[in-house]
């Protein structure tokens, strides 16, 4: 497809769905005494036929006196889920080196077992010269809904057959019997649960002087936010609060919790359903580029209300520091006409370099179809995050200023680039930055970019002395870290108006492509059905959990 450039593209598309359940007893067992002696046993109740033990449960009181506990139970459940996923692979091999090995160990001999992923966690390190560059894009949407329902009646009677009061009973429960104390009532149980998960992902590999190295960029969701200074970024600070375990006067760890007050984000969007639009495969276009696209349409879902969510250091925070539950967050529901992605890969003299470009389509309220009137003056921000399987890698921006992987505050960037460097090579780039175009008037406007304070688990657990955020022992060989990076684009202008922009992820490899003077053209395309899709890519999540149980 181009010079050097080797292509290979899947398409996976499944569904599935179940259902059952059951009418009868949830403990069957034995009853004590012969059913034939019940004779007022109403059987009419149970499905003696199924199920070979009558739903008895035999208990007694401190006086001796025998009961007999009639347990009608009935539950059902259902499930259905659906998956769509492009993935496409790009290796970028100037000398055609690891190319050769593949045809050598007739890779491609057998296309029904072919695993793209394999070129990426799995490339023999002898075939490597390091002028390879691996990208895996991947597109997805993921549709999953279940319900479960459960209820039960509880029915006392004595041994003359008589129905009794188990109110009545309960208090004086012999000992041994206390369990059938909950079996006073009636019970009903309702759960659905619903999962809408659609985004993309770009990971990357190449070989160092040492190692392979491996990066994950992911888009993690959309958040509204209120810019109450105008810097054009959405701020979010963490208060360090000290926690004082054994009561001695002094802070034994220290955790990071969410000042409201000062941070700005106020809606996050969650879907509840989509619909796939347009998949287009890679082909070249006439700018010399290998492009292909995807998108999602009739998006409907909620912006519901940002609250504080505190990160535990380490976890372990005692129940008087815990906050009290969340307060159920303001919903506003919202239609979003498409969400699409547009990817086009070049290679420069220097980098591989892959372009996508993002579209945000309009957030309308889906009652009187117009942009809802709580986001007006409101700004958007596209989130992702990065990680890294390499611990000599690091993050900088353009300054030369390290970046941590945890922060007390939102920094901005100098020129919405993230940059990773090693041995002060830069590696590969993410621009995050740049213009975009606003949907509401058509112009174009500067991209606020900042990194996102998160904080991560230290192992194992820090003594007092230590008092610093995790990203100061990030590089230290005694404690581990995960390197991972968030950050945003922020689009100031919004008002739920739609929002056009192309982020840009660029490699660096060891051996620079325009150095190389043998190249060859190849295309490999597969259209075979993965049986292990690899790493999980679904990254803008919605999980509907509505959840009753009551006394009838």
């Amino acid at each position: 497809m181009l010079d050097g450039v080797y292509v290979a593209y899947q398409w996976w598309s499944d569904s599935g769905s179940e259902k059952g359940g059951r009418t009868g007893p949830l403990f069957p067992v034995e009853p004590v005494k012969p059913v034939t002696e019940i004779t007022n046993y109403p059987v009419e109740r149970v499905d003696i036929v199924d199920y070979p033990y009558f739903p008895l449960l035999y208990v007694e009181d401190t006086y001796g006196n025998p009961y007999w506990i009639l347990e009608e139970t009935k539950y059902s459940y259902s499930f259905s889920w659906s998956f769509s996923n492009l993935l496409v692979t790009i290796l970028l091999d100037p000398d055609g080196s690891y190319m050769k090995w593949l045809s050598e160990i007739r890779w491609f001999d057998t296309p029904e077992l072919v695993d793209m992923w394999g070129f990426f966690w799995g490339p023999d390190e002898g075939a490597l010269t390091g002028d390879e560059v691996f990208i895996f894009s991947s597109f997805s949407l993921s549709e999953y809904n279940s319900s479960y329902y459960y209820k039960s009646n509880y029915t006392w009677f004595d041994e003359s057959n008589s129905e009794v009061d188990p109110n009545t009973v309960i208090p004086n429960l012999a000992e041994g019997y206390s369990w059938a104390a909950w079996m006073n009532q009636s019970y009903e149980y309702d759960y659905d649960w619903s999962f809408t998960g659609y985004g993309f992902d770009v990971n990357e590999m190449f070989s160092s002087d040492t190692e392979t190295q491996w990066m994950n960029h992911y888009f993690s969701g959309m958040t509204s936010f209120n810019d109450t200074n105008g810097n054009g970024i959405m701020d979010i600070v963490y208060e360090r609060i000290g926690y004082d375990y054994d009561d001695d006067g002094a802070a034994d760890w220290y955790y990071y919790e969410k000042d409201e007050s000062a941070s700005e984000d106020v809606y996050d969007f969650y879907a509840e359903d989509a619909e796939l639009g347009d998949v287009v495969f890679p082909v070249l276009n006439s700018n010399g580029e290998i492009e292909w696209s995807a998108e999602i349409i009739n998006i409907e879902g909620n912006l519901a209300t940002s609250y504080p969510q505190p990160i535990w250091f380490c976890g372990l925070i005692g129940a008087e520091a815990r906050p009290e539950e969340p307060v159920e967050p303001e919903m506003v529901p919202v239609e979003v006409d498409r969400l699409e992605m547009v990817y086009r890969f070049k290679v420069t003299e220097d980098a591989a370099v892959l372009k996508i470009d993002q579209h945000i389509g309009e957030f309308n309220d889906p009652v009187t179809s117009a942009v809802p009137s709580e986001v007006n003056g409101l700004g958007l921000a596209a989130k992702y995050w990065s990680s890294f399987s390499s611990y000599s890698i690091k993050g900088e921006l353009a300054d030369g200023t390290d970046v941590a992987t945890t922060m007390v505050e939102s920094g901005e960037t100098t020129d919405g680039t993230l940059r990773f460097v090693e041995n002060l090579d830069v590696r590969t780039a993410v621009d995050f930055g740049g213009t975009y175009v606003w949907g509401r008037d058509g112009m174009i406007y500067e991209v606020g970019t900042a990194i996102i304070p998160t904080y991560y688990y230290i192992l194992p657990i820090l003594p007092m002395e230590y008092g610093v955020p995790s990203a100061d022992l990030a590089y230290s060989p005694s404690y581990w870290s995960s390197q991972t990076y968030y950050y945003c684009s922020c689009y100031a202008n919004w008002d739920g108006f739609s929002i056009t922009h192309d982020p840009i992820f660029s490699v660096f490899p060891l051996t620079a492509p325009g150095s190389m003077t043998r190249l060859i053209d190849g295309l490999v395309n597969s259209a075979v059905l993965l049986s292990v899709v690899g790493v999980a890519s679904i990254l803008v999540v919605c999980v509907r959990v509505n959840k009753e149980r009551r006394s009838i």
